[in-house]
């Protein structure tokens, strides 16, 4: 049960890094152009 919990939090976390590397990305290409 708790290393369920621990890989829910993980699928969570990458998620979430996924989302902010795409933020990050599309601020940097509208701040090339």
């Amino acid at each position: 049960m708790y290393l369920h919990h621990i890989n829910q939090l993980a699928d969570i976390f990458a998620v979430y890094y996924i989302v902010y590397r795409l933020i990050l990305l599309l601020k940097g290409t509208r701040a090339m152009q």
